[in-house]
């Protein structure tokens, strides 16, 4: 299977550090540039997807109220404000 075919699956995602000595480390090119943070990895540690998977997704217009609800799951460690950020186009300056 092909790495994007594996993504597709969701079966490999790239992620990001979040130090600490239950971190698993990362390989290759990546390593070295986490290597700058084994200091860090003395306290508990972890590794969080750097995409985001929403599932169960819904969403309702109230025309009345004029709003829009959108209801969606994400896995551990992901956050809806991401998701949200995402729909609305915002950028960091």
């Amino acid at each position: 299977m092909v790495e994007s075919e594996r993504f597709d699956e969701r079966d490999l995602s790239p992620t990001g550090l979040i130090p600490g000595k239950k971190a698993k480390l990362a390989e290759g090119a990546a390593r070295e540039i986490e290597r700058l943070f084994d200091e860090e990895m003395r306290e508990s540690g972890s590794r969080r997807y750097a995409w985001i998977f929403p599932t169960h997704i819904q969403s309702k217009h109230i025309p009345e109220k004029a709003h829009y609800e959108l209801e969606f799951f994400l896995p551990k460690g992901c956050y809806a404000t991401n998701v949200v950020e995402l729909l609305r186009g915002y950028r960091e300056a």
